[in-house]
């Protein structure tokens, strides 16, 4: 069993073009809609895989009530967290002519204290009535919640006794990373902020900033 916490989701509105233009109205047929943030599709990949997952989301407004209906027909598991502001809606173009994709991705709603406290008592509540073997807390942080909220998930993760993965990026993965992990998993640019350093492989992650690359055997 793996429990994902989503501080900040999105409904996904996925569109394709076959070229954007500026200043000018593009025609464009519906997009995907998709329940969207990095937590919610972990859960959503370990059940299509045939595994047991939960995810904890803070939903708010009639766009947290659309993403609680989508995961729900789609059987993937949700403890909502109830909030006053509306969830954020995320809007991707892929132009077709180049491949470049146009990614607009609000900050979303304001997290309050009294919510903070409710989702930090989903998250206490789900490690206690599931028992999982993991703890996932993945995304962009919303407003209001400190770049050491990932960590404050950790310390409960480990006063639970299940094993830790914080999926982030700048202050919070660095306090995350900090305050004690299980697992990281930064792509390239989130391990080089991370370092201070370039990645380029393996070797240039473990490399401490400024030290000589590793000689070969």
């Amino acid at each position: 069993m793996i429990v994902t916490l989503t501080p900040n989701p999105s409904l996904d509105l996925l569109f394709q073009a076959d070229e954007l233009r500026w200043d000018d109205a593009n025609r464009l047929a519906p997009p995907r809609r998709r329940a969207g943030g990095q937590g919610i599709n972990v859960a959503r990949a370990v059940r299509e895989l045939g595994g047991r997952s939960v995810a904890i989301a803070p939903l708010g407004g009639a766009t947290g009530l659309e993403l609680r209906a989508m995961l729900e027909g789609e059987g993937t598991g949700l403890r909502a967290v109830p909030i006053r502001g509306e969830t954020r809606v995320f809007v991707g173009v892929r132009e077709r002519a180049t491949g470049r994709s146009l990614l607009l991705n609000p900050r979303g709603p304001e997290i309050s204290p009294e919510e903070r406290v409710l989702l930090l008592g989903e998250a206490s509540a789900a490690l206690s009535e599931e028992r999982p073997a993991w703890l996932v807390c993945c995304g962009s942080l919303a407003p209001g919640l400190e770049p050491g909220f990932h960590a404050t998930i950790g310390a409960l993760a480990r006063e639970h006794g299940v094993a830790f993965v914080p999926d982030c990026d700048g202050d919070a993965l660095r306090l995350a990373a900090e305050s004690g992990c299980d697992l990281l998993v930064p792509n390239a640019h989130e391990a080089a902020r991370l370092l201070g350093a370039v990645v380029t492989d393996v070797d240039a992650a473990g490399r401490p900033p400024g030290a000589p690359p590793r000689a070969e055997l």
